[in-house]
């Protein structure tokens, strides 16, 4: 019998190669681009970083490069750790609600940081404001 961490990685696969498919040519001009992702390690966006590294290997020819960011407040260093050894990733402990200056352009953001659960927003009240406020402008 296969383990849970298997089983999950075999669904999360799965997942990623019917969303890949449904959605290869909406995400197609990200192929060659840099892509800044904040929240990397949150549930949604570590599906995105899945999904583009599966696009990557299997329909791009020149890859999207990806600069991931999360301070792992609420997001798993687990849910990406396998995609750090590759060269077209790049992981960021960042908080976006401070300033951050990569010295490189940018050619999309997808904003995903945020305190999402309940547990951690009741919490961090204002840390979670701060996320969605300062750190949409800040990524901006």
């Amino acid at each position: 019998m296969p383990s849970a961490t298997a089983a999950a990685n075999q669904v999360i696969r799965a997942d990623v190669q019917a969303i890949s498919e449904e959605l290869g040519q909406v995400l197609a001009p990200l192929a060659g681009a840099t892509l800044l992702v904040t929240g990397g390690s949150g549930f949604l966006c570590s599906y995105l970083l899945e999904t583009i590294a599966w696009l990557n290997e299997t329909v791009w020819d020149d890859p999207c490069r990806v600069i991931s960011l999360d301070n792992l407040r609420t997001g798993a260093a687990s849910r990406v750790a396998h995609l750090a050894g590759r060269p077209e990733f790049r992981f960021v402990n960042h908080d976006v609600s401070e300033p951050l200056h990569l010295g490189e352009p940018m050619q999309w953001i997808v904003h995903g940081a945020g305190i999402a659960s309940p547990a951690f927003y009741r919490q961090y009240p204002l840390e979670t404001v701060d996320v969605n406020v300062a750190g949409t402008r800040r990524m901006l």
